[in-house]
């Protein structure tokens, strides 16, 4: 008897062991982690009615997971939880639809949780249930689908925000949304771009148009190879955002970080032929991210900086004030300082630009200088050309030095040198719309002594300034120059030497000063930039020039700041 008990009992222990091996191989490696993002999802996200970050989650889970990462009742419990977050959060049924099936379709006997189920979702779950089910989503090509909310609502004539989050692991070098307006068999293109850690832009608001109903959008990214890395919606099955004429209900619908959109003017508020409006209109007004030319072009929060609508603070660099946009048949119809434009529409008047330009200026020289041995001769010669060695008596040095070596001085080293100061008052005519034509003039400080020309500056100079009209509008001022004329560049040296004929030199070691001098002549050229300051009529300027010099060569750069006033 106590023999068969004991058989019993190792078979008992037997079974258990093999039950609970069994269940440790249909787990799956990543059960615990796609889990604890459900949990989050649901618990934390969904519960607090942040449906957009719960669905990111999940997605994330349904990544995590993929095929048979982790065992069928957890891949069913993710497809489910994102499958009511769609519908009962997000209002997309047709997806939340297919998130049920293929939760069903891991695990048949898959069941919904009574505390998030509504009617719509058990009818919908029950009748998929019933079968058959749905095709599963194809997947060929694409790395995974965005997390995207389409807004539910706008108001008509008010530009759609589309935000996304690529799934995890693309990398898109583009990403746009098409759409296609109301009334148009053709889609259109609105390229998104980078905000925070997604991608954004803003469907201009006359393409969305007056017409109430669906307006309809897919997203698509691709990467560097042209290649699909994620999507939002298809051409076939496209996101909707139901527009209406009334006001959204809630906050209205943003991107990240951004004002919500503004409406457009109807077109009924100003027919063609009203005073003040004109016979052609603005084509549309566009949203933040969409590409342009002109602020006009944007909406009313918005500016246009380099080609791109912007929205934020404006600065100075950043270019004149936006113009007001309205419709107009003459210049009469437009505010202050804005003109009537061919197209019909207020824009900036350039302002008259100033013809005659002042400046003061103050610039420091910095010589390239090559490695000089024996600058003050040796023995067997005389000392180096362009080379002016004053002993510490202040007189021309006469003595002979020991020809350079380690440790007896003799010698200057290579390398980029300071020289002399400029401090030059200039004065520059208009000549069309980007051409300067002018003078400076000045005294230069720090010339070696006994050549009265070096202390002369005279400088004859052409400039061109990019941009259309620079000189009429409120804006940072580029430009390229060419100048030549009298200029000498000093460099200074402290060279000791030893003495080699003692009753020459009078001192046995003794420090030098050595002058290096370069000119009289100089052509050179360079750039800079004007940047104006309370107005186009005056401004601080900046420029670097390279110049050669003769008839005693060398070379120099020349940079230098100063203020202009045009007058």
């Amino acid at each position: 008897m106590d023999r068969c008990l004991r058989h019993c009992r190792a078979l008992v222990f037997a079974l258990v062991g093999a039950l609970f091996a069994t269940s440790a191989l249909a787990a799956g490696p990543k059960d615990d982690a796609a889990n604890k993002l459900a949990d989050q999802a649901i618990n934390t996200d969904y519960l607090a009615t942040n449906f957009a970050e719960a669905e990111k989650k999940l997605r994330n889970a349904v990544t995590l997971c993929g095929p048979a990462a982790c065992s069928p009742q957890v891949r069913a419990r993710v497809h489910r939880d994102l499958g009511v977050v769609l519908i009962a959060g997000l209002n997309r049924r047709e997806e939340g639809k297919q998130e049920l099936a293929e939760a069903i379709r891991a695990d048949p006997d898959v069941v919904l949780e009574k505390d998030l189920t509504t009617p719509e979702i058990d009818q919908t779950f029950k009748a998929l249930k019933a079968g058959p089910l749905p095709p599963p989503k194809a997947t060929t090509g694409v790395a995974g689908e965005m997390i995207h909310s389409p807004p539910p609502e706008q108001r008509a004539l008010t530009a759609v925000p589309i935000y996304v989050e690529l799934p995890e692991g693309a990398t898109p070098v583009k990403v746009i949304a098409r759409y296609k307006p109301y009334g148009t068999p053709d889609w259109k293109t609105l390229e998104l771009h980078k905000i925070g850690t997604g991608y954004g832009g803003e469907v201009p608001c006359m393409d969305v148009g007056s017409t109430t109903g669906d307006f309809v959008y897919y997203v698509q990214a691709t990467d560097a190879a042209g290649e699909v890395v994620g999507t939002s919606g298809t051409r076939t099955a496209p996101n909707k955002v139901v527009i209406k004429n009334e006001a959204v209900s809630g906050e209205p619908p943003h991107l990240p970080g951004r004002p919500p959109p503004s409406r457009c003017r109807e077109a009924g508020d100003c027919p063609p032929g009203m005073p003040g409006c004109g016979g052609k209109r603005i084509s549309s007004a566009r949203g933040w991210g969409a590409t342009c030319t002109t602020d006009r072009e944007c909406g009313s929060e918005y500016w246009c900086k380099q080609g791109t609508c912007e929205g934020g603070v404006r600065t100075e660099s950043d270019g004149e004030p936006p113009a007001s946009g309205k419709y107009c048949d003459t210049s009469t119809d437009c505010d202050t300082g804005e003109r009537c434009s061919a197209a019909r529409v207020c824009e900036h008047a350039p302002e008259k630009p100033k013809k005659v330009w002042l400046s003061l200026n103050v610039g420091q020289d910095f010589s390239f200088i090559g490695t000089q041995a024996d600058v003050c001769g040796n023995p067997d010669t005389l000392a180096a050309k362009q080379y002016a060695c004053i002993d510490k008596e202040n007189y021309s040095y006469n003595g002979v030095p020991v020809a350079s070596a380690p440790g007896t001085g003799n010698a200057i080293n290579g390398g980029v040198d300071p020289a002399t100061t400029r401090f030059l008052a200039g004065v520059e005519l208009l000549i069309g719309d980007n051409v300067t034509l002018g003078a400076r003039l000045g005294y230069v400080y720090g010339t070696a002594a006994g050549r009265s020309l070096s202390l002369f500056h005279g400088e004859g100079r052409v400039a061109f300034w990019f941009g259309k009209e620079p000189f009429s509008r409120r804006r940072v001022r580029p430009f390229l120059v060419v100048a030549g004329g009298l200029a000498e560049v000093d460099n200074k040296f402290a060279v000791p030497v030893i003495e080699s004929d003692l009753p020459k030199g009078v001192y046995p070691t003794q420090t030098l000063t050595v002058w290096r001098q370069s000119g009289s002549g100089f052509a050179g050229g360079g750039a800079g930039i004007m940047i104006p300051t309370g107005g186009i009529g005056q401004g601080v300027t900046a420029e670097v020039k390279v110049v050669a010099l003769f008839p005693d060569s060398g070379v120099a750069m020349a940079p230098s700041i100063g203020y202009a006033l045009g007058l």
